[in-house]
């Protein structure tokens, strides 16, 4: 090769990274100046075998540096040449060991960890041993999987909704809770509380999650028994109230029907004291569970106190609120309960007007008042 085609080469001495060309022998050409303040002539040779056997063949070390290589191929004089550029990548370097360092510390907290977690992208990236237990899955198991594979339609909404809610809101950890199911088919509910890592356009969720299905069923019953009257397994007038407000509040606002209808069982503590409380309390179940029966699951019905009962009817006029107390009334008349035979009630109805909460109740009671004093096992429209 002659000076002036290697003179052709000084171009590159205006880089600021090194530049190695070599022959088709892996004999060096040329070098520039960034190349020379780093590599001396003598030692260049040892030090490409040291690379090749040492290093990845892209990745070398030079003065505790990390290159990285690129190699370009140029012919000049029918010589195939190869141009090494050499391109400091040591920060790079430096912070993927921070990374890999960190995340070998966080995997090895979280086996630790009694919670379980999941950190996942589109797909589960990593799961503790406490995860894998509370699903009865083993970690192959998740491979390839996401979060959603795991659950059923309804909460992978919620899910989803949840993490979008994590992105828009630009909260720093959010807390929800979700439907899953174990490998046995066991129905859990866990609770998860999700941070979100960004990286450029890259979203990691890691999730710290937690089985709460038992407390779950405590705060239900818990909240089961605060709402139900005991005896008859129907809604207690404390929660009838509250629903009561809540339907009084939107039939006013759409101006839609709401009806009442308050019944009492005729001559109840003849049967108290001549067969006893106990027969008294299965007249009362009985009673509640056929009401139930003729009722839509919209109507709230309940126990408003000793054998006095309450209906509300949500989208109904007084007229298909009668009909609804002469079915309740006829089909109670014609059953025959044990001991006692036969159990008759009486009942008031009435529809909402322009009027307050008060008068709409003062006003069923003393249609119930009429019906018991016509005779009762009657049914009374005011």
């Amino acid at each position: 090769m002659s000076n002036t085609d290697i003179k052709s080469f000084e171009t590159f001495n205006n880089l600021s990274y090194p530049i190695v060309i070599l022959d088709d022998r892996s004999n060096i050409v040329w070098i520039n100046k960034k190349a020379k303040s780093l590599i001396s002539d003598i030692k260049i040779k040892e030090l490409f075998k040291q690379i090749e056997n040492k290093y990845d063949k892209k990745i070398v070390i030079l003065n505790n540096i990390f290159y990285e290589i690129n190699e370009s191929n140029i012919k000049v004089q029918n010589l195939s040449l190869s141009i090494l550029s050499f391109f400091n990548i040591s920060k790079r370097k430096k912070l993927e060991e921070k990374l890999i360092n960190s995340e070998k510390m966080f995997k090895s907290l979280s086996v630790q960890l009694p919670e379980a977690v999941l950190v996942c992208n589109e797909k589960i990236v990593y799961s503790n041993p406490a995860f894998e237990k509370m699903l009865g899955f083993s970690n192959k198991y998740f491979t390839s999987k996401s979060f959603y594979d795991l659950l059923d339609e309804e909460n992978r909404i919620l899910l989803k909704e949840s993490l979008e809610y994590l992105i828009s809101s630009k909260k720093s950890q959010i807390e929800f809770m979700l439907f899953i199911k174990r490998k046995n088919g066991d129905e859990i509910w866990i609770d998860v509380k999700t941070k979100a890592v960004i990286e450029e356009k890259n979203i990691l969720y890691i999730n710290v999650i937690k089985d709460v299905t038992s407390s779950k069923i405590e705060r239900e019953n818990l909240e089961r028994l605060a709402n139900t009257d005991l005896l008859t397994n129907i809604y207690n007038r404390r929660k009838f109230q509250e629903l009561f407000d809540r339907e009084y509040k939107r039939s006013k606002r759409y101006e839609s029907q709401l009806s009442l209808i308050f019944f009492d069982i005729d001559h109840f503590k003849k049967i108290n004291d001549t067969f006893g409380h106990d027969v008294g309390d299965m007249v009362l179940r009985e009673v509640s569970s056929i009401v139930s029966e003729k009722l839509r699951e919209t109507d709230i019905f309940a126990r408003w106190g000793g054998e006095e009962f309450i209906i509300l009817l949500p989208e109904t006029n007084s007229k298909k609120a009668y009909e609804v107390a002469e079915n309740i009334r006829i089909t109670l008349m014609k059953k025959k309960f044990k001991e006692v035979e036969k159990v008759t009630i009486s009942l008031g109805v009435t529809q909402l007007k322009k009027e307050l909460q008060k008068s709409f109740l003062k006003r069923v009671d003393l249609a119930l008042y009429k019906a018991k004093y016509e005779g009762r096992n009657i049914s009374i429209v005011v």
